[in-house]
């Protein structure tokens, strides 16, 4: 075995908590995941000893979990040559029952949870599982078919979104929604106003806003024409050079982007003046040595504070924010017509598609009419691993909580991830 980092070292020995480990590309976290997979299965190991059905492993891609079974049969027979003869047929079983080990991607664990409790989840054991490219297909042939129908119909709303923004938008919205929006998420928001929808924005934009003024801000031109004026040795008196290096360092902290936004623009919009601001600065062309460089201060300075103050200023109008939850709000009308449609069409041949197997197994570990079962199957699972954690979302983490038990936090889950690589961030 090869030598291990402290830190390697730590995750493969904490036994008494559940364990989130972090680190770069080549890092050696899936290594640490395979190790800590056969700690629990090697009798020779420091760790509690799990039969191998109690063990789950999700990966992210099916080539991963195939050759995380490969790494894990290959290190099986190494530590068979190894181990004293009286062991060898352990490991020898071992091997034979690797196959049927739970380690495969979330949707194809989720695709058997179903199958195996299919009573439960309300479907046919022997369901089909759509491929991505099938799922997509299978999607704009109803879209399609529903908007036809609806059409034909004269549907008001629908009428109404197609002469704003084209036919073509609104089928590509609605098979996005389609797709993207869980059944309980299109219930929850048919029972939503447009003030609930206009209210949930304004939270965003106050908790974005500030954060995209600073990237706006920093990232401006005339913000990088003032860099470029602040120059001490054009300074021809010691009041201009303390506010020279007061400038500096405001600039470095909006830089570093550490702390309140609107504080540190706020502070900039201060410092960029020549005369007034909470300091009383009072600056004139004296104290430069060079006129233009005072001109080109003063220009730069009075172009930053103009962004500033429109950035801070920006409000959308209370009109159009109305009219685009209102056609928000029909949207997912039409998505949920579609969706029940898509439901149909699916049900009727005997298929799922990948989020459904997630949505449905979500349902049957979330319910609370199922809580016995979830019961069951968290005290079945001893140790969950998950590879490539960053690009789990909200949904997935569920499922794994789920399965972890209400202890989740103090053992029994181990993670492995880093948050730079990855994919789906928008999660």
């Amino acid at each position: 075995m090869p030598t291990l980092t402290s830190q390697q070292a730590a995750a493969l020995s904490a036994h008494d908590r559940s364990v989130s480990l972090a680190a770069g590309a080549g890092c050696g976290k899936t290594f640490v995941l395979t190790e800590r997979f056969l700690a629990h299965l090697d009798p020779a190991a420091d760790a509690p000893q799990l039969q191998l059905d109690e063990l789950v492993a999700i990966t992210f891609t099916e080539a991963a979990a195939r050759e995380m079974r490969d790494r894990i049969r290959q290190k099986c027979r190494e530590r068979m040559q190894a181990a004293p003869a009286a062991a060898r047929p352990d490991w020898q079983r071992l091997i034979r029952e690797l196959d049927g080990a739970r380690i495969s991607t979330i949707h194809s664990f989720c695709a058997r949870l179903l199958r195996r409790h299919a009573v439960e989840a309300g479907i046919d054991p022997q369901f089909e599982v759509l491929d991505a490219a099938a799922g997509e297909l299978l999607r704009l042939e109803v879209v399609d078919d529903c908007l036809r129908a609806l059409l034909e119909q004269r549907d008001e709303a629908l009428l109404d979104l197609a002469a704003r923004r084209g036919l073509a938008w609104v089928r590509i919205e609605l098979a996005r929604l389609a797709s993207e929006t869980t059944r309980g998420q299109l219930r929850h928001w048919q029972q939503a106003s447009e003030q609930d929808l206009i209210e949930l924005w304004q939270q965003a934009y106050e908790r974005e806003a500030p954060r995209l003024l600073l990237e706006e801000v920093r990232s401006s031109d005339p913000l990088a024409a003032l860099r470029q004026t602040i120059d001490p040795s054009a300074a021809a008196s010691d009041k201009l050079r303390e506010h020279f290096l007061l400038l500096a360092n405001a600039l470095a902290e909006l830089d570093a982007g550490e702390g309140d936004p609107l504080t540190l623009a706020a502070t900039v919009h201060d410092l960029a003046r020549l005369k007034g601001g909470s300091r009383r600065v009072s600056l004139a062309k004296k104290d430069w040595y060079d006129e233009a460089q005072y001109e080109a201060f003063k220009d730069a300075a009075t172009a930053v504070r103009g962004l500033i103050d429109k950035l801070q200023k920006l409000d959308v109008p209370l009109e159009q924010t109305q009219a685009a939850a209102a056609a928000g709000l029909e949207l997912v009308r039409l998505a949920a017509k579609i969706r029940i449609a898509l439901d149909d069409a699916k049900r009727q041949r005997n298929q799922l598609d990948f989020d459904d197997l997630l949505e449905r197994s979500h349902e049957l570990l979330t319910d609370p009419d199922h809580d016995a079962l979830r019961q069951e199957l968290a005290a079945e699972t001893r140790l969950l691993m998950v590879d490539e954690f960053q690009d789990t979302d909200p949904m997935q983490v569920d499922i794994v909580k789920a399965l972890c038990g209400d202890e989740w936090q103090s053992g029994g889950l181990f993670v492995v991830g880093d948050d730079k690589q990855s994919i789906y961030r928008f999660r």
